[in-house]
């Protein structure tokens, strides 16, 4: 593959995935490192991304990307949100992802907060800030990741030995022809492994766009997941039939 096609596709990539790391792109597109590297070095000598602690972005999204995830398919999240809450009755203890759909969820949950007794774990920062209000809420320790709001790494794992919860709520990067959930950013990994491995039920709020696009590493098995609640459209229809198959529950919002 030339630099230039390479280069091009790089940027393809971050459209969609919104940041990559070196690691990841190098896998992506079995090259090493340095050839990244290299890559990546000319793409913001052009002002085509931005290189940020080992992995880019593209120049609008440094400021705006929070912002720009929630609004992106906004209505549709907010229908997803409007289910998963009807799964929190009788639920005392919930694991939270990150991601817009899950805060979706959250918002709902905060105006019904003087119905409902729950615990929450989460490893996102903005969501652990508005439910420590009205709810215990526990954050486990590791990296805190600013772009993405949240904490992670390796060593989080260890903090979810022994911690069960009624439910977890998960995002996902996508599902297009993954086996699973899956998620780019790599630091993110274990602790999502680590909240599904913490819950009874394991439940993913996905929007219609998620089975256009994938991450890189696949957290979470469909084999694994009990609920996912979405939005039926064309495109998605025969996808929904097969993850069906391995005896998940589709919820349509």
């Amino acid at each position: 593959m030339s630099n230039i096609s390479r280069r091009d596709q790089i940027f393809n990539l971050l459209e969609i995935q919104e940041q990559m790391s070196v690691s990841e792109l190098a896998k992506y597109f079995n090259v090493t490192e340095t050839t990244i590297r290299r890559d990546l070095i000319q793409m913001e000598i052009r002002g085509e991304i931005i290189r940020k602690r080992g992995y880019a972005i593209l120049p609008d999204q440094g400021h705006n990307l929070a912002i720009r995830r929630r609004n992106t398919f906004l209505e549709e999240k907010q229908r997803i949100a409007a289910k998963a809450i009807e799964l929190c009755r009788n639920v005392h203890s919930a694991a939270l992802d990150s991601g817009t759909t899950v805060t979706e969820l959250v918002r709902l949950l905060l105006k019904q907060r003087n119905e409902r007794k729950m615990e929450l774990i989460t490893c996102s920062l903005s969501i652990a800030y508005e439910t420590c209000k009205y709810f215990h809420t526990y954050v486990p320790g590791g990296l805190v990741f600013p772009d993405e709001i949240s904490v992670g790494g390796s060593s989080m794992s260890n903090y979810f030995q022994g911690v069960t919860t009624d439910i977890a709520f998960l995002g996902s990067t996508g599902i297009a022809s993954t086996p699973g959930l899956t998620v780019s950013y790599l630091p993110m990994l274990d602790v999502k492994r680590a909240l599904i491995a913490s819950a009874i039920k394991k439940v993913a709020l996905l929007d219609s766009s998620k089975f256009s696009t994938r991450g890189i590493y696949t957290f979470c098995k469909f084999d694994e997941l009990d609920i996912l609640i979405t939005v039926q459209t064309e495109q998605n229809a025969r996808a929904l039939d097969e993850i069906a198959k391995h005896n998940v529950e589709i919820i349509l919002a």
